[in-house]
């Protein structure tokens, strides 16, 4: 996003309305804005800063992970 300022600003949003929203940069700072302070907003739903671990796990650990993270949903 860019506000009326200058300021550019990249992270992940936190929760929008109509008139407002909220986001959290890669600093992990929270930034609250009016739409109508902003001259740019741009929403990548297929971009995300969280960094690939294709190249750090073997397939075995990534399914070792994701056997472990669903088994804490008690259950479900």
């Amino acid at each position: 996003m860019v506000t009326n300022d200058g300021q550019r600003l990249t992270g992940i949003r936190v929760d929008e309305d109509t008139y407002s929203i909220q986001m959290r940069d890669l600093s992990d700072r929270l930034h609250s804005f009016w739409k109508s302070e902003l001259v740019e907003l741009r929403k990548m739903p297929s971009s995300t800063p969280m960094p690939s671990y294709r190249e750090v796990f073997s397939e075995a650990e990534l399914n070792d992970i994701v056997g472990y993270l669903a088994s804490l949903r008690g259950g479900k």
